[in-house]
């Protein structure tokens, strides 16, 4: 390794380049999937970064555009890199597994990246990405770093652990803890951070590379919407294949920060997905989400936010109904009758203790009923995962037809 030596004290760092005369430890074909929902502009943007990359011309990748939405015009999106699918609107989940079923029917991709709609995009980072597993002799998943959309000096995160403050439950505050969190990259000290190894439970999808190997050992996501898909889906991954997701602050992405959205939809989604995703991966007894969940609904009703205290209540209700409650349903049907009961109380802006009784009450009531269920609920729901990440019950949940599938064992 050369150094090079500044002399002129008005001198600044432009670039630098790495190279190699080690030979190519393997070729890669990449399936690009981007998952979007009415986000036209954002879409366009990152689809333009992509193709008109000088460096990767040369690169063997394709980008499948999953439309759930159907908003898309198939004329504006012509490019023989792309290929637009449109989709039901099963969330994010639901829109990734779309593009990872159209990319494995294809059998020709050797890797795969997930990628949100709504950021703006450093195209040399997928360079770089295809660069590091050329050379890798190892098998391991990328998380690609997270930048505030806002403040693009800031980067937000580089993975991130789960459940890291308490090993008794997996929900709540303080679940989800952000790693390389909030660094300011102007700051010549602060990038010293960059260069401590961290062992990050899960990366987020809005840029997330991983292998075919890895897909077909841990099959698909499970349908969840939104929220706590990809942490699930990581986990299994650390601790089903023990293999290493490792964050790389130089692939990254501009994003907003989950923090700034604060949505009682949300919140339903969230709540549901992390007793699931809790009980899928550890063992989750009874007693701690029922401390939890008597704790938030409270808070909820002191602030006499009604919707939120709902919501809460409605995923733990759904979460005791079990995977039939994913099996048996219509993703988008499903979704508008969240949409709808986030909204039941949105006109109560005065505090209405009589509201507050009924919603305890009916918590209280959940509550106990959940104690005789609790055992054979959180049994189906680990029994459902090989189930639920096949192709074959993708295909039936989005509605496609019943072809031959790729990952069904």
């Amino acid at each position: 390794m050369s150094r090079c030596l500044c002399l002129s004290e008005a001198g600044a760092f432009a670039e630098a380049l790495l190279l190699t005369d080690e030979p190519k430890v393997k070729d890669i074909t990449l399936a690009i999937v981007i998952c979007t929902f009415k986000k036209e502009t954002y879409i366009k943007n990152t689809l333009a970064a992509i193709s008109q990359d000088c460096l990767l011309q040369n690169k063997d990748f394709h980008i499948f555009v999953v439309d759930n939405g159907r908003t898309l015009d198939p004329e504006l999106l012509k490019h023989p890199k792309i290929t637009l699918v449109p989709n039901i609107n099963a969330g994010g989940s639901g829109g990734f597994t779309r593009g990872l079923i159209e990319a494995l029917d294809q059998n020709i991709y050797s890797h795969f990246l997930l990628m949100d709609d709504d950021i703006e995009l450093e195209s040399e980072s997928i360079y770089r990405l295809i660069s590091i597993y050329e050379y890798a002799n190892s098998e391991f998943a990328v998380a690609g770093a997270l930048l505030d959309l806002h403040h693009q000096h800031r980067l937000y995160e580089a993975g991130a652990l789960y459940n890291a403050g308490s090993k008794s439950r997996g929900f709540g505050p303080g679940a989800l803890t952000a790693l390389n969190h909030n660094i300011d990259l102007r700051k010549t000290d602060a990038l010293n951070e960059l260069l401590l190894e961290v062992e990050p439970d899960y990366g987020g999808f809005w840029c997330f590379f991983f292998s075919r190997e890895i897909l077909e050992k841990i099959k698909l996501p499970m349908p969840f919407f939104i929220k706590i898909d990809d942490v699930e889906f990581c986990l299994r991954i650390r601790k089903g294949l023990k293999l290493p997701i490792v964050p790389f602050p130089a692939i990254a992405v501009w994003h907003q920060p989950a923090s700034a959205k604060n949505l009682n939809w949300e919140t339903y989604y969230y709540a549901r997905n992390d007793l699931i995703a809790f009980t899928i991966h550890f063992s989750l007894t009874y007693t701690p989400p029922l401390h939890h969940f008597t704790l938030v609904i409270l808070r909820s009703l002191l602030q006499s936010n009604y919707d939120q205290a709902h919501m809460y209540i409605t995923a733990y209700e759904d979460y005791l109904k079990g995977p039939a409650l994913l099996k048996n349903s219509d993703p988008e049907t499903f979704h508008a009758s969240i949409l709808k009961l986030s909204r039941c109380y949105e006109h109560q802006t005065l505090a209405h203790p009589l509201l507050g009784f009924n919603l305890f009450a009916r918590w209280l009531k959940l509550a106990a009923t959940a104690r005789t269920q609790w055992r054979s609920v959180t049994t189906a729901w680990k029994d459902a995962v090989p189930e639920m990440t096949t192709t074959q019950f993708w295909r039936h949940y989005l509605r496609l037809s019943d072809s031959s599938s790729q990952i069904n064992n």
